[in-house]
């Protein structure tokens, strides 16, 4: 545990096994006012890959991994579950080919066939391009 302190407080650092952290404990004072503490949780597989992550509000989002151990979906849970992100794909060269987000919304990547960097980004959402 590492404790960082500052004019409005401190932060408490909690470290797992492989050296991620995996809880902040956020202490405000403010004069004249109660102490706040916000605590942040995270939580990894075998692979360090990032499973879920809580949130002071105990919000609780959770990520979902393909074979080739990539994001592929974002779901989100407090009184009830919800999707951030729907879908994720991607190429042969494991770059993001498309992300749908939960509202519909969806984003397309396109890259250069010979350097393999990004050659167009468009969004589409509500059946109209608004990004291009």
């Amino acid at each position: 545990m590492i404790i960082i302190e500052d004019g409005s407080g401190a932060i408490e650092y909690y470290y797992g096994k492989m050296g991620k952290v995996t809880k902040t404990v956020r202490t405000l004072i403010v004069p004249n006012q109660a102490v706040a503490t916000y605590v942040t949780q995270w939580k990894y597989d075998s692979h360090n890959r990032l499973l879920e992550m809580i949130y002071p509000d105990e919000e609780k989002v959770t990520y979902g991994y393909n074979l080739g151990g990539q994001v592929d979906h974002v779901r989100g849970y407090k009184s009830y579950g919800y999707d951030y992100v729907n879908r994720i794909g991607y190429d042969k060269f494991e770059q993001r080919t498309y992300l749908k987000y939960c509202n519909g919304a969806e984003t397309f990547y396109s890259y250069d066939p010979k350097r393999r960097r990004l050659q167009n980004l468009a969004v589409n959402a509500g059946g109209k391009t608004i990004m291009d």
